[in-house]
This record gives structure tokens, C-alpha cells and sequence, in this order.
């Protein structure tokens, strides 16, 4: 404990009895448990702003300690907020001590706030496709079922020629692929109606797309012409 380890000594050598926070934390990465050094944390830093003259206090503490008390504050109301950081202070997650960060802090005793817990997701790696769709027979609207069309696949080919499938119900008559199936990059696109037997009914034209890290690319409607 940093900083407020500097202010404990102070105190005690004054006999007075350290009034501030008493703080736990613990980390989830994806809805798991993790430590600090699977998120690549080291430290934790509480600031905590009185609501009636803005007077600010800084403490800091090492992520893997779990816990950490701070340094002695000014009767009063405060505004805690908790921010995870790496090794370079940027910031990781950030989150309010308690009751939406106001805490009222009073002389002469320890304030315990409940457990903070930041919560990191994965940072996307890929995105997803959408698009919707229609049936014609000799210019006029159909069903899936009157032409035996059963599912719509996507198929999404990459800069490599690495082709990537979709299977859709026909009749949902729109698709979208799952968070983060296809890496970010460009993508020829096409989509074929198909039977139960999956023969092709029908194809649109390719369509050049790109997909981006954590979008979800709307191609629009597409309509399979018989």
C-alpha cells in the first residue's frame, strides 16, 4: 500500500485512530475470475472527491494485494471512484466505490465498502454479417416454402480464398453471423437459396464487404429472383 501506507505511519505515531476507506476489489475477465496478471493490472487507484469543496484525495494501491485501506480523510461526503491500471496508468476498468460512489466518511473510524469488481470483456478480434432477404417468382413476391427453399447460406470469402459458411432458416428471411466470426478484413459475399437437399435454388451477385473488429456489417436485402 503506497501512499497510504505513508499517511498510516504519520497517524499512528500521533496515536489517532485513521478515518478513511477500507476497500476490496476483485477481477472478472469474461465473466470468470482473473488475476491482475492475467489482465496485465498492477495497480489500483481510489479517488475520492469531497461533493462540498472538491477537495481531492489520491491513494494507490498494488493490484494484487486485493485490498487496501486509504489515507486518513476530512469529515464529509465523498465521491470514490476505482480505476484498474497497467503498468503504464492506463486505465482498465474504472468503477464507483459504492451507492453509485457516494460514501460519507466520518472522523475517527474505518468506512468498509463492499467489494468492487471490475469486470473486463476480450476486446473483439472480428465482426459479424447481417443482411435480409426475399423470394420472387416471375417478378412477383413468394414464399420460402412455395419454392422449397428450406435455408440461405453465407458464404464469405476472404483475401486468402478461405471461404466461410453461414446457414440460415429461409424463412427467418434474415440472417446475422455469430459475435466475432469473421476476422476483420475484406470479404467477397455471396448468398445462396437452397432446397432441403441443400441444392442451389438460387445466388445473388458477389458483393465486396469489409468487416471490422466488433461490427456488425449490414449488407442490406438481397432478392433471389426465380
Amino acid at each position: 500500500m503506497r501512499l497510504a501506507a505513508i499517511f498510516a505511519i504519520a497517524l499512528g505515531g500521533a496515536g489517532c485512530v485513521q478515518n478513511g476507506l477500507d476497500l476490496t476489489w476483485s477481477i472478472s475477465l469474461d465473466g470468470a475470475p482473473a488475476s491482475c496478471s492475467v489482465v496485465n493490472a498492477t495497480d489500483v487507484r481510489v479517488i475520492s472527491t469531497a461533493t462540498t469543496g472538491g477537495m481531492m484525495y489520491i491513494d494507490r494501491f498494488v493490484c494484487a494485494d486485493g485490498k487496501g485501506v486509504t489515507q486518513a480523510f476530512t469529515e464529509g461526503d465523498y465521491n470514490v471512484q476505482l480505476d484498474l491500471l497497467d503498468a503504464t496508468d492506463a486505465v482498465l476498468d474504472s468503477e464507483a466505490g459504492a451507492n453509485g460512489g457516494s460514501v460519507h466518511v466520518k472522523s475517527g473510524g474505518l468506512v468498509k465498502l463492499p467489494l468492487v469488481q471490475f469486470a473486463l470483456v476480450t476486446a473483439p478480434t472480428g465482426g459479424q454479417l447481417s443482411a435480409s432477404w426475399k423470394i420472387t417468382q416471375g417478378g412477383v413476391d413468394t414464399t420460402c416454402a412455395a419454392v422449397n427453399a428450406t435455408q440461405v447460406e453465407f458464404l464469405a470469402t476472404d483475401a486468402q480464398m478461405q471461404p466461410h459458411s453461414f446457414l440460415f432458416a429461409c424463412d427467418a428471411l434474415t440472417g446475422t453471423t455469430p459475435v466475432d466470426s469473421l476476422p476483420a478484413g475484406s470479404y467477397t459475399v455471396v448468398l445462396n437459396l437452397l432446397d432441403a437437399s441443400m441444392g442451389l435454388l438460387s445466388m445473388s451477385a458477389p458483393t465486396p464487404e469489409v468487416v471490422m473488429a466488433g461490427t456488425d456489417t449490414q449488407m442490406g436485402l438481397f432478392t433471389f429472383a426465380l
